[in-house]
């Protein structure tokens, strides 16, 4: 294990072939690409890191990366862009309490990632923030959440069981577009607008219940949700063009 406590900034200059831990301790500046080369390493630990930390255990090196306790403390209380993203072997992410916001693509392309708690903190997910996690098959999004992104678990392949905000006003473009597991959904109410492409193709789906807050689904929203036999829409919902399969039956209430 590698403990790194005083203030400094981290280079590559630290020989990491046999390095498997490591805990980044208070007023730390970590560079892009800092443990690139640490390819054994399986655990980061952050505590209290600074407002300005950036973090890149990015593409190049920690090929066996298995997990990642995130223990934020951030004035800016943030996970940043793509700050995990396209870490194949990555399985399990455990975010603590205090942090805010999940950035944009922060965990995109973690094809291995089976699961991920995010705390009753978080109130902002970012665009894409776990487009093709392939295995991830279960989230639950935190009451404390009031804005997710686009795409944001678009073609998470695996996904077969979403509970979302009672806080959210909108389920954006893209949001589970593809994700092919996905066999019921419930969308809460005072949310009034379903995005283009929101649910597209998510050929499993059966059962959709939509809420009397609802104003408006986009177009495409649940097209090619070939499963989708029967679906109550509110009265005043406005529907875009291709909302629905021409197979599913509209009934409204």
């Amino acid at each position: 294990m590698v403990c790194i406590t005083m203030r400094l900034k981290i280079y590559i200059y630290i020989d990491g072939e046999d390095v498997k831990r490591i805990f980044i301790g208070t007023g730390l500046i970590v560079c892009d690409n800092a443990f690139a080369d640490f390819d054994s390493l399986k655990s980061v630990i952050i505590s209290y890191p600074r407002p300005g930390l950036h973090l890149s255990l990015r593409k190049k090196g920690c090929s066996q990366i298995l997990s990642h306790l995130i223990e934020s403390y951030l004035s800016e209380r943030k996970i940043g862009d793509s700050a995990f993203s396209f870490h194949e072997n990555l399985t399990n992410v455990t975010i603590l309490k205090y942090v805010t916001e999940i950035g944009a693509w922060a965990f995109s392309g973690c094809t291995a990632l089976t699961k991920i708690i995010i705390p009753n903190s978080v109130t902002e997910i970012g665009n894409y923030a776990f487009k093709c996690c392939k295995n991830l098959k279960k989230i639950i999004i935190p009451n404390s959440v009031t804005e997710m992104g686009d795409g944001v678990f678009l073609d998470c392949t695996a996904l077969k069981e979403v509970q979302l905000s009672k806080l959210l006003h909108m389920i954006r473009e893209n949001t589970f577009s593809g994700c092919t597991a996905l066999e019921t959904i419930t969308i809460p109410n005072g949310v009034t607008e379903i995005g283009p492409h929101a649910f597209f193709s998510c050929e499993s789906l059966k059962n959709v219940q939509l809420p009397a807050s609802l104003l408006t689904i986009g177009e495409y929203a649940l097209y090619y949700c070939d499963s989708l036999g029967t679906v109550y829409v509110p009265k005043g919902t406005e529907l875009a063009q291709c909302a629905f399969p021409e197979t599913t039956k509209v009934i409204r209430y």
